[in-house]
């Protein structure tokens, strides 16, 4: 009928044959039909329906829709929970005796036309065995949450009483238990003393959860023991945690790396970059905009996992003219001249930090302005035209392990810096065969008509491949497909024989997959058709997103916006080395905090193609009665499947009203090991004036592949070592070790060309 009672569809037999029929509870409804549960003489049945009330298909015993005989018991209804979630699937909860002969409750859920998503049992080793159910009732939402309750003995037995008492249980939309077996009244617990609570309802819709029952429980005003009517309602958005609880062990506490007192620091920190070196240990890079000659436009440090500075006091001396002679001391070091020694951090700006994943090495990369003073390499690739900056170009900084100079790459030929205009780094990375990717965002606006046959001067993106030398490999190229305006600051990412670019265009976010050759794989592709979500168009030219890939077979991206409902979200998605999407998802569900105000997002993504996202956001903050952004992260499995909840990254920046900003994050995940670094405004000592610093935090996350190795003696007396991981040497076997430098497996060793006696190792 309609809601004025006009009739829609007559009255019609509601079963397919004219048999017997009972009915008390039973009907749930989708998106665009509904389905109803009955009792018949062979067993409950289901039937679905559109919502013109035809049916779809034939009526379906439960038992063999749901995959257990239990689900055909439960008579007429009042004993089973039977709902729909308004959108696309079903659910269905029913008590019996399993193969045991033990009390158990099987719960379904069906997708709107009938076929099974999941089913299992609702008892398992995390949770309490049952003794008597009584009523069952279940409830799902919109995302597929299941939720179940049931009145049952079990737990008051134990203590010498009795009564029945309303437990719970969640259930995420793949079927996985979302903890325990819970006991939904705080007053109503098992002891001997506790009446009876039973034939609980249920109802979940957003992230509100109720349940009601019958309860004798009620002591004030009740000395007949009366049934009451009890209610009790739950949010199921549940507040971030600490790391530990959700699967991540802290290599130490969050250090924050330039306190004003003790080095130099302007307080205007931005630029940050964080990666995971082949040894383990973190390089870290940030931009400070100071002054003079210790101003830190582009610098970079080392860090043990536990936070212990890795980079040693080394003096910079200034050829600059303004500076000529003049030295300082610092362990923030930029690059190098071609004698070894250190240059000012103020000759670039915009620093880029990434680490070799095909073996040893890190680099910086940064815009370039006043290098070539510093390096003679470098000279001629300085910008002389009227009314250009001095030299903006992007020049990579390569290193080893332990941050000693390799040699200064460039993103532009000099030829082609020699045009009018700047180039800006966009970013860049190490490739599987060895040589160098960097992409320029060029500011050379005519040459997108004059080179590339573009219709008007804009700013565009170009790439280039060099080898570890400088020599070119691929000259430039345009970046996108066609000649028209590019932005990109963030967004290079690696696999094992390709690498992929995300950046901005008018039309938004774009994707592009390359060979190592530099060749492209397919067209670009606009980045929300290829992550399923609008939301992953955003970011600009990228600052605010994540953008890497794993060295391996997979790429990630994490993008913030709003969603359908109008609320903000992050959208993570994951695609294979090929450029299909592997799986995407929002970053909060049930597990996780709504967000609120989302900062900076960033993710990264190991080996075994799991994935931490991490992004600051005010949720939490605004609750405790402040107004500062946190970092916070989640971790999901290959599948996409939450490893746990929401966590704060950092011990000391928790929700309270006086903390301060934590912004910027950056994130990378390598073999077990997720380091992030962030703004933080949160130093407290040495920093009268909340100044801007730069803050880290080490994490290990179990689960990872062990590294392995062998050792096989040659007839002619050496040694051959085969190994994964990272292979390592030292004198003795209590420590001291340390990267063997060029290794790859296997590794070919002589006994006796070194005094001692030499020990190996591989770790990840």
């Amino acid at each position: 009928v309609s809601p004025s009672g006009a009739e829609v569809v007559a009255e019609r037999l509601l079963g397919k044959e004219p048999v017997e029929v009972q009915i008390w509870h039973g009907t749930a409804v989708t998106a665009n039909g509904f389905a109803v549960r009955y009792s018949t003489p062979a067993g409950a049945k289901l039937r679905f329906f559109k919502n013109n009330g035809d049916p779809v298909g034939d009526e379906v015993l439960a038992a063999d829709a749901a995959g257990s005989p239990i689900a055909n018991g439960g008579g007429r209804g009042e004993e089973v929970g039977f709902n729909g979630n308004g959108k696309d699937a079903y659910v269905l909860a029913a008590k019996g005796l399993d193969e045991a002969a033990q009390p158990q409750i099987w719960v379904a859920v069906f997708n709107a036309d009938g076929t099974k998503r999941w089913a299992r049992t609702v008892s398992d080793t995390n949770s309490l065995a049952h003794t008597s159910i009584g009523r069952v009732d279940a409830a799902i939402d919109a995302r597929g949450r299941v939720v179940v309750v049931y009145a049952d003995k079990a737990g008051t037995v134990e203590a010498g009483g009795t009564a029945s008492l309303i437990l719970g249980r969640l259930f995420d939309e793949t079927g996985k238990p979302l903890g325990g077996i819970f006991h939904v009244s705080e007053k109503e617990l098992p002891a001997v003393e506790t009446l009876d609570a039973f034939d609980p309802r249920v109802d979940w819709r957003d992230n509100t959860l109720t349940v009601a029952w019958e309860s004798k429980n009620l002591l004030t005003d009740n000395p007949d023991g009366k049934s009451v009517v009890a209610l009790r309602t739950f949010s199921t958005v549940t507040k971030p945690s600490l790391p530990e609880a959700n699967g991540l062990t802290a290599s130490g506490p969050t250090i924050y790396v330039n306190p004003p007192a003790t080095t130099q620091n302007n307080g205007k920190v931005e630029s940050i970059g964080v990666a995971v070196v082949a040894d383990g240990n973190i390089a870290i890079g940030w931009e400070d905009d100071g002054d003079a000659l210790a101003d830190q436009e582009a610098v970079w440090t080392l860090f043990s996992p536990s936070g212990t500075a890795l980079t040693p006091l080394t003096t910079c001396t200034s050829v600059d003219p303004a500076y000529a002679g003049q030295t300082f001391q610092t362990k923030f070091l930029a690059y190098f001249r071609a004698d070894g020694t250190a240059v000012s951090g103020r000759t670039a700006w915009g620093p880029k930090i990434k680490a070799n994943l095909f073996g040893n090495g890190f680099g910086m990369g940064a815009t370039a302005f006043d290098l070539g003073l510093e390096v003679v390499s470098m000279a001629a690739i300085q910008f002389n035209a009227a009314g250009d900056n001095a030299g903006d170009f992007p020049g990579v900084q390569l290193l080893n392990n332990t941050g000693g100079p390799l040699g200064i790459v460039s993103g532009v030929s000099e030829a082609y810096a020699e045009r009018s205009g700047d180039i800006r780094i966009g970013d860049w990375d190490y490739l599987s065969n060895g040589n160098i990717l960097i992409v320029g965002e060029s500011r050379q606006r005519d040459d997108l008509v004059a080179i590339y046959g573009g219709a008007e001067a804009k700013t565009h993106g170009i790439y280039r491949i060099v080898s570890p030398s400088g020599a070119e490999v691929v000259a430039e190229r345009l970046l996108g497909k066609e000649p028209v305006e590019v932005q990109i600051w963030h967004g290079t990412a690696v696999t094992a024989n390709g690498f992929a670019v995300r950046y901005s265009t008018p039309a938004g976010a774009k994707l592009r997959f390359f060979k190592n050759n530099g060749d492209p794989v397919g067209d670009e592709v606009l980045a929300a058709d290829a992550a399923g979500s609008p939301i992953a168009n955003g970011g600009g030219r990228g600052e605010e997103i994540g953008f890497n890939g794993n060295g391996k077979d997979a790429y990630v991206l994490a993008t913030k916006g709003t969603d359908a409902d109008g609320l903000p979200q992050i959208w993570v998605a994951v695609f294979n080395a090929d450029g299909s999407k592997r799986w995407a998802r929002t970053v909060n569900d049930v597990n996780g905090l709504a967000h609120s105000t989302i900062g900076r997002v960033d993710a990264a993504i190991d080996a075994q193609g799991r994935v931490v996202v991490v992004y600051a956001d005010k949720a939490g903050t605004l609750e405790a009665g402040g107004t500062a952004f946190l970092v916070l992260g989640r971790v999901f499995d290959a599948s996409g499947k939450p490893l746990g909840g929401t966590f704060h990254v950092s011990e000391k920046e928790m929700p309270v009203a006086a903390v301060l900003d934590a912004t910027d994050p950056r994130v990378d995940f390598r073999n077990n090991i997720i380091t992030v670094a962030w703004e933080s405004k949160n130093l407290v000592t040495d920093n009268p004036d909340a100044k801007s610093v730069v803050a880290l935090r080490t994490f290990a996350l179990a689960g990872g592949v062990p590294p392995s190795l062998a050792i096989q003696r040659g007839t002619d007396g050496s040694l051959t070592i085969t190994y994964s991981g990272v292979l390592e040497q030292a004198d003795l076997l209590t420590g001291g070790f340390t990267s063997v430098q060029g290794a790859t497996s296997p590794y070919k060793v002589t006994p006796g060309q070194a005094a001692g006696a030499r020990f190996y190792r591989a770790r990840n």
